[in-house]
């Protein structure tokens, strides 16, 4: 089945899936206490969960949409239920109430049970689903979108007029520090441009992105933080390779109507990122979480399939003239 828009073909990411249906509502809040009755588990089918990490908002949420995705299908007899974060990286503002405004923000437990208030005699089992194009038909994300486009919480600043079209190309730096062989360098970004400009004439160009560190990932990926917040908290310009300007410097010398969006607030960015008329991807999961929610246009394969490994890869359907 052909995918209907753009932001649908993302390869193994992003794609088209068989008509599901969906969970019912919760009746708990993720990311606080569950009260009041608690919800037994339907015989005959299996109840499923993500398991939890420490990483980032993209990698600890992507996992979790697979999944949601991959029990839509009734075939499947599976039951989605949402598992909320207990720790997540990038709080550069050593905010305690990180993760649980991610969990209203992104809102992933619309129309899911929750751990929390399922009963005790529930049989509920971890399971990590590698994502495939076929878990995802307009229906899936249709759901998804409706989940963050209805949520309660609200991002701090808009970088993006919606009486605009807005073109954003999204740089993975900050911790990963300069551009290795499978992220985007700023040459390639202005090489982009370029081309968007010719397509999309009438958009407004945005890089969002921060400064490159020194330290890299603070504590590294594999430690598990009793305090997340206090290890983040000021880290994005603790150990700057030299200011997140300077790093752009020739993206902005190249064409100084391109804006900059350095350092700005994590969920004013993900929003813009969700809302963008053309989105380019670099290799994150944190843009590839966004562009789930994006219903216009997605360029996912703006770097070389041969650069790309797991789970960035396929990325072989959009190509920019």
């Amino acid at each position: 089945m052909a995918c209907m828009h753009a932001s649908i073909a993302i390869a193994t990411l992003l794609g088209c899936l068989q008509p599901g249906i969906f969970a019912p509502p919760a009746t708990c809040v993720a990311g606080e206490a569950c009260t009041g009755a608690q919800t037994n588990c339907e015989s005959g089918k299996q109840y499923f969960y993500a398991p939890g990490s420490t990483d980032g908002i993209g990698a600890q949420f992507y996992p979790k949409l697979v999944l949601k995705a991959y029990c839509a299908d009734p075939s499947r007899n599976c039951v989605y239920v949402h598992k909320p974060m207990v720790s997540a990286h990038h709080n550069y503002n050593g905010d305690p109430d990180f993760e649980s405004f991610a969990e209203q923000f992104i809102n992933l437990h619309h129309n899911a049970p929750l751990f929390s208030e399922l009963a005790p005699s529930c049989s509920l089992q971890p399971k990590f689903v590698r994502s495939q194009a076929a878990y995802f038909t307009p229906e899936v994300l249709s759901d998804f979108r409706y989940g963050y486009q209805t949520h309660a919480a609200r991002q701090s600043e808009k970088l993006t007029s919606a009486s605009d079209m807005n073109c954003v190309l999204y740089l993975r730096r900050g911790d990963m520090g300069p551009p290795s062989s499978s992220r985007l360098t700023n040459a390639e970004a202005i090489d982009i441009f370029q081309k968007l400009k010719t397509r999309y004439p009438n958009c407004k160009l945005h890089v969002i992105s921060q400064g490159e560190w020194e330290g890299g990932t603070p504590g590294g990926h594999e430690d598990e933080h009793e305090d997340a917040a206090k290890v983040w908290a000021g880290a994005d310009k603790r150990t700057l390779l030299r200011s997140a300007e300077e790093t752009f410097a020739d993206i902005a010398a190249h064409d100084p109507s391109i804006q900059l969006l350095l350092d700005r607030d994590v969920w004013s960015v993900f929003h813009a990122m969700a809302t963008a008329d053309v989105l380019v991807l670099d290799a994150s999961t944190f843009p590839i979480l966004a562009a789930m929610f994006n219903s216009n246009t997605v360029v996912y394969n703006a770097i070389h399939s041969s650069r790309i490994g797991f789970p960035y890869g396929d990325y072989d359907q959009f190509v920019l003239p």
